[in-house]
């Protein structure tokens, strides 16, 4: 799987997200920066914070973006890099989150306090008992969570009013919210993952090997995407846990699609992987650095990535299905031609495509799965390699990319 394209930064990538609307991505960096850029990669501005910019998060639309850093600064600009707001802290901002229309955000700092904003400045804070380290708000802002070391999930409405708390075992290590506020998701560092109405009613919750460090729900919260050191789970809104994979080194960060269709996930063994619903490996990269951060987009499309060496990485997932349809229609083309019956193939073949442009990606992924097996009961098909350097080649090209040689006359 090859990169839509690419950007190198001065240092470390924090954080990064991408537009509901696939067109803008925002990055956070450790070299004090926030990048905004175009969804073909083009930088549109960059902002210098004074100190480590440690989070940010973008509207659907990609009209405001929130960003957070060192500097203890909460800053929130319009498309174009204006500052449309910016309110200090009287310490260090870990977390952001930015409502769907960009008309409410929440921050949480080390200064104990949860932090809540319209577009006109700070609506209210609530000052918990330790470090505000993760944050959440419902993408049509009625609702907000934060975790705290003082081991308590808390769920507010927009106007700033305490509906409930948790008190988990430990601190808490990540929070998510549903779309319309109904359900909430915590990890805590006792082990466990927690998954509430927004009542405040414990649902269920499960122990892991070790404490997840990054929890994300699909927009409906019927599936729920976990990361911990060294192993990424899968659960249904039921807390049946659906599937697990194991990635051996730790995970930092996990997300979901808006449909639940893709789990995008980095690893600190430098691999990006993307699944299915169901588990299977789409694809995976590898980054030549730990991969720190990750976002995708609602529909499940694009997806983004951050690594330690500051790099940015922009991927485009119907690229798979269509290198993948290309490649079996080479195959069912020979097939044909040697006098095999190929249509249910080539139907199936179809079938991934328009799956894949319908944003559903596990359908699209058995089809191609049908497909592949369909093949492999004919025999294998040859492999056209060019006769300088022997790298495999298209059949429709005419010059090697790789040496040179013609391949038609």
């Amino acid at each position: 799987m090859n990169p839509v394209w690419t950007y190198k930064a001065n240092d470390t990538i924090r954080d990064v997200c991408i537009s509901g609307n696939s067109e803008y991505i925002g990055a956070a960096s450790y070299d004090k920066n926030i990048y905004f850029f175009d969804r073909t990669g083009r930088l549109l501005w960059e902002y210098e914070t004074g100190g480590v910019a440690r989070d940010v998060a973008i509207s659907s639309d990609g009209e405001y973006i929130i960003a957070c850093s060192d500097d203890k600064n909460i800053y929130i600009f319009d498309r174009n890099g204006r500052i449309v707001l910016r309110y200090e802290a009287k310490n260090i901002v870990r977390n952001v989150s930015i409502s769907s229309d960009g008309g409410c955000a929440v921050a949480g700092s080390d200064d104990k306090n949860i932090y809540f904003f319209d577009r006109k400045g700070k609506m209210w804070n609530y000052e918990t008992k330790g470090w505000v380290g993760r944050v959440a708000v419902s993408s049509n802002g009625e609702y907000a969570v934060a975790g705290s070391v003082d081991h308590n999930v808390y769920f507010f409405d927009r106007s700033g009013r305490l509906l409930w708390t948790y008190k988990t075992g430990s601190w808490l290590e990540t929070v998510a919210i549903s779309s319309n506020g109904s359900y909430v998701a915590a990890g805590s560092d006792d082990k466990n993952i927690y998954f509430f109405d927004k009542n405040g009613h414990l649902l269920w919750k499960y122990e892991t090997i070790n404490p997840p460090v990054c929890i994300k729900v699909s927009s409906d919260a019927n599936y729920i995407a976990v990361s911990t050191e060294g192993k990424i789970y899968f659960f249904d809104r039921t807390g049946r846990s659906l599937w697990q994979n194991i990635t051996g080194f730790e995970a930092p960060e996990t997300k979901i699609s808006g449909n639940g269709e893709i789990v995008v996930a980095g690893s600190r063994n430098n691999q990006l992987t993307v699944f299915d619903r169901v588990g299977r490996k789409i694809w995976k990269y590898d980054a030549g650095s730990w991969v720190e951060t990750v976002d995708i987009t609602m529909n499940g499309r694009y997806c983004v990535s951050g690594t330690q060496d500051g790099e940015i990485i922009m991927f485009d997932n119907s690229a798979f299905f269509e290198e993948n349809v290309n490649e079996l229609r080479r195959k069912t083309d020979y097939l044909r031609n040697m006098g095999k019956n190929v249509d249910e193939s080539e139907n199936l073949l179809n079938l991934s495509l328009n799956a894949a442009k319908n944003r559903e990606y596990t359908n699209a992924m058995n089809y191609l799965a049908g497909c592949k097996n369909l093949i492999e009961k004919f025999g294998a098909v040859p492999i056209e390699k060019c006769s300088s350097c022997l790298k495999k080649i298209e059949s429709e090209w005419s010059i090697c990319p790789y040496c040179g040689k013609r391949l038609k006359i």
